[in-house]
């Protein structure tokens, strides 16, 4: 089974590591942020031993490793390891260099993001139990401008961004490079199809109104020689008549090319539009 765009985005991340302490600590209180508490531990649903390692490995100090417990279903980190799991502590004590912002986001889109494949559709969101636990993130990233709007789906509370390039700055903020290059990649394939696509349904549609007009007037000409009125129209016109009934696929274009002497393409749709009004009577 392929792997969505969100599992590819989180794997290229379980193997971004930071050198600086504040960057691990920052991307750990995004993993944590809202975690409910089981005693003295911050308990979070994980079902990646990837995501496991780069917590145990690199996240957490190596003497405090023995704070981090993983059960095969839940990731378990100590108080201890965390000034806190709320937006307003992460602000005052854990954003402290100018690489934190874009780890602790790193941390918040493993435990909660998700971003569909472009090629399908351009959405990025980050999933909440709690409203006011969105909306307190939601604050946040609006006071550093990196503005996400809310939503809510069934039970779960949302942050989510729509546009294309308001994601890519995500993808760069977080470090998922590879992902990044990949989510232009699969968005210019789109983009591509799309117009392909548009431009074979204009085609499509400038045929069919082309065969359409083509119909319409060559009815007009047999309708004007079987009551007799193809006589009283000028040589002009009656060389235009029967110039198009003897040609009737051809464009206006190249029917107009046929004439003697050859006149513009509005030339001749002017003429033939006389033709249809005498046929009609008006």
């Amino acid at each position: 089974m392929k792997e969505s765009f969100s599992s590819e985005t989180k794997r290229e991340l379980y193997t971004h590591f930071s050198k600086n302490k504040c960057c691990n600590l920052a991307e750990l209180s995004g993993l944590f942020l809202y975690a409910p508490k089981d005693g003295t531990r911050y308990k979070l649903k994980c079902d990646s031993e990837e995501l496991a390692l780069l917590v145990v490995e690199h996240l957490v100090p190596p003497k405090r490793a023995e704070d981090v417990v993983y059960d095969g279903k839940y990731l378990y980190v100590s108080e201890g390891l965390l000034c806190g799991a709320d937006t307003l502590t992460v602000e005052r004590r854990v954003l402290k260099c100018e690489h934190c912002l874009g780890a602790f986001l790193r941390g918040v889109f493993l435990a909660r993001g998700r971003i569909t494949d472009p090629g399908k559709a351009y959405h990025m969101e980050l999933v909440f139990k709690q409203e006011d636990a969105r909306d307190s993130m939601g604050r946040m990233l609006q006071s550093m401008g990196q503005e996400m709007k809310p939503s809510r789906r069934k039970g779960d509370f949302l942050l989510y961004r729509k546009g294309s390039e308001t994601i890519e700055d995500f993808l760069a903020l977080i470090g998922s490079n590879k992902m990044l290059f990949e989510f232009m990649n699969r968005k210019i394939v789109k983009d591509v199809r799309n117009n392909a696509n548009r431009a074979a349904n204009c085609d499509a549609g400038n045929i069919r109104k082309s065969l359409e007009a083509s119909k319409r007037q060559i009815e007009a000409v047999r309708l004007l020689i079987e009551s007799g009125k193809i006589e009283t129209l000028s040589e002009e016109l009656k060389a235009t008549a029967y110039l198009r009934l003897e040609n009737e696929s051809l464009s206006l274009e190249d029917l107009a090319l046929k004439m003697s002497p050859p006149i513009s393409k509005s030339g001749l749709n002017h003429r033939l539009e006389k033709i249809i009004r005498v046929a009609e009577g008006k």
